[in-house]
């Protein structure tokens, strides 16, 4: 199945794509439904019906130059969306929450076959490129949330608690086949992260 752009919880519509594009989303959806060990370059090929040369063409790093794409992709659409969210000043757990909903869309549309694509990326053990921009996008998840969260002196743990019970509440939903479990796992995180210290 190709896919015009990468499948993620934000992104809800579609448009024309090129070649790099298309590597990107039919690399992100694979890894999502299956992760970066269970995906294979061919895989990658089949969905998108493009030639080898193409995939090395914009990605000479292989597989994992790819997932490095694919997550510079994830990381620039959840740090817009959160910087979005946050400048009209709305709370932390609020703007959570709507993640949360966004998720629920996600995983309906792609009937519960997808999860988050850094914890299935970031079990691939060793230090490597792909690594480093696993951390990287977390840490500017964290930052996002930190900020927002005006800098209390318990910021960095409520920014972590918003982004494990949002991976998490996914991973459970996937599980049980119903967003149930993630709408309930976010919305005790944020009545938490949303208390004054």
């Amino acid at each position: 199945m190709t896919r015009d752009q990468p499948e993620s919880p934000l992104t809800l519509s579609s448009s024309t794509a090129g070649t790099k594009e298309r590597l990107i989303a039919a690399a992100l959806s694979l890894f999502q439904a299956k992760g970066y060990h269970g995906v294979s370059i061919s895989d990658i090929l089949d969905a998108t019906s493009l030639p080898k040369g193409s995939l090395y063409h914009h990605f000479p790093g292989g597989k994992e130059e790819l997932a490095i794409a694919a997550v510079t992709f994830i990381a620039d659409e959840v740090d817009t969306k959160l910087a979005a969210e946050f400048s009209k000043n709305k709370r932390a757990g609020a703007v959570l929450l709507e993640l949360a909903h966004e998720c629920v869309l996600w995983l309906r549309r792609t009937d519960f076959t997808q999860t988050p694509l850094l914890g299935l990326l970031a079990a691939s053990p060793g230090e490597s490129a792909l690594t480093q921009a696993i951390c990287t996008a977390q840490k500017r998840w964290l930052s996002r949330f930190e900020m927002a969260l005006g800098g209390t002196e318990d910021a960095h743990d409520k920014a972590c608690l918003a982004l494990a019970s949002l991976e998490g509440g996914i991973s459970l939903a996937r599980m049980a086949r119903s967003s149930d479990l993630l709408i309930r796992s976010v919305t005790l995180a944020a009545l938490h992260i949303n208390q004054r210290s």
